[in-house]
């Protein structure tokens, strides 16, 4: 089938086809169960005469009007425009062509020139020709067509072949089933005695060979086991010579880390046994350490708070006799000469009021400044103190010489004056936005700790 179809594709140029030809249904089989596709050979359109006879004569005149119910435009000439006019246009067309493109339109002028092809014995020839190619496609055709039935017929037998295989399978299901179940147990009690028989037969050669084995295992064992233990140990001593060489210095490092730690260990056992007697009295001072601990530190705060309200009441006397001295706003007029104009010197505008907390927040400020500055002031005493201890005291002074004396506490309420008080005025005047964002942000939390507690 694919030799036919590769042979019918060598063809493929000829103009017959296996299309042109008519299918004929055949009704003669029984009730019109199966119909057969049969072809016939196709009709020509046209039939050509092979004869001789002279060409000498003149052919015969063809009309080239069409069929069709039009009229043809006439190609006659209108105007005498010389022989030569109607190649005019062709000259600059040809100059502008390059030699390849002129070699190439010159070969074309050439074949077209070329009236070998009309002669009447090549004319005879070519038609004889594509006859004869025409005749073999349609012997191609046949044969092809002839191939395929078949292979369809052969498909049909073999499918009726296997229906009714299967059908005799179906009618003989039951007495096909017994066999292969009696076949099945025949087989299994067979094998099974073979099986049976041939371990009896063969179990003492089965001893002697596991026997065999067993030693020849035993030995190769025994061999690769004191082959392994030699190399294990040339590895142990290898190994061990090379950490002595590299790291005798990290393992003494290593043991006086020990040691200390040890000793370390043994100082605080004893310390503990030692100690085990006195701990309950050791307890007893470490609470009341922390209980006086306790009440300075709560004697301590009392006094701040106590501290930061009589600072605020300096603060607020110094803010009222400041607004006492202040004079009352006057406008003063001045005329000048050159201009009309009016010059009036005003008082500033008066001081927003701060709120309580936040000149509390200022005198804090001061507080922690002031026991920066005597924390400074003690450690350059002890340091003082210390030189003139440490040194020879007749080279280091004069008999007149007196040592230093200790800074003298601090009295907050003295040394914040009106100054300093004017100065935290106008740092707070300048920090008022920030002041007021605090003030705003305490609000809210306030307020939203209401609501939670509301909720």
């Amino acid at each position: 089938m694919a030799i036919l179809l590769m042979i019918n594709l060598d063809y493929h140029k000829a103009s017959l086809s296996f299309s042109h030809a008519k299918p004929i249904l055949d009704t003669s089989s029984h009730n019109n169960q199966s119909r057969r596709v049969s072809y016939e050979i196709p009709v020509l359109s046209k039939t050509y005469r092979f004869e001789e006879r002279s060409y000498t004569t003149q052919r015969s005149h063809r009309s080239h009007f069409s069929q069709d119910n039009t009229l043809q435009f006439s190609t006659t000439p209108r105007f005498d425009e010389g022989f030569l006019a109607k190649y005019n246009w062709i000259s600059p067309v040809i100059k502008r062509k390059t030699k390849e493109e002129r070699k190439s339109l010159n070969e074309r002028i050439r074949k077209n020139k070329d009236m070998t092809v009309y002669v009447p014995v090549n004319k005879e020839k070519a038609m004889r020709e594509t006859f004869r190619k025409k005749w073999e496609h349609l012997e191609i055709t046949k044969r092809a067509h002839s191939a395929i039935l078949k292979e369809v017929k052969q498909q049909k037998q073999e499918a009726w072949v296997d229906k009714f295989r299967r059908y005799d399978m179906r009618v003989r299901k039951d007495e096909a089933k017994q066999l292969k179940v009696a076949w099945a147990v025949l087989y299994s009690s067979l094998g099974a005695a073979w099986v049976v028989a041939n371990l009896i037969k063969n179990r003492w050669r089965l001893h002697k060979r596991a026997e065999k084995s067993l030693t020849w295992l035993k030995g190769l064992s025994r061999a690769v086991g004191k082959i392994i233990m030699v190399l294990k140990e040339i590895r142990r001593k290898r190994s061990i010579r090379v950490l002595k060489l590299r790291f005798i210095f990290h393992l003494k490092c290593w043991l006086i880390r020990r040691r200390k730690r040890y000793l370390r260990m043994k100082v605080s056992l004893f310390e503990k046994v030692i100690a085990q007697y006195t701990f309950l009295q050791l307890m007893s001072k470490w609470k009341q350490a922390i209980l006086k601990i306790q009440r300075i530190w709560k004697r301590c705060l009392v006094s701040s708070r106590l501290l930061n309200l009589k600072l605020l009441e300096k603060w607020n006397k110094a803010e009222i006799e400041d607004q006492k001295r202040q004079p009352e706003s006057r406008t003063k007029k001045r005329k000048k000469t050159q201009t009309n104009r009016v010059v009036r010197a005003t008082r500033p505008p008066e001081k927003e009021i701060i709120p309580e907390y936040v000149k509390i927040l200022y005198i804090r400020e001061f507080k922690k400044d002031k026991i920066k500055k005597h924390t400074l002031d003690w450690k350059f005493y002890r340091q003082g103190i210390e030189i003139f201890m440490t040194l020879n005291v007749s080279q280091w002074r004069n008999e007149d010489e007196e040592a230093q004396k200790p800074p003298a506490p601090i009295n907050f309420y003295e040394e914040f004056t009106n100054d300093i008080i004017n100065d935290c005025i106008l740092k707070a005047q300048a920090e008022k936005i920030l002041w007021k964002t605090m003030a705003e942000t305490e609000e809210n939390n306030i307020r939203l700790s209401r609501m939670e507690n509301l909720l």
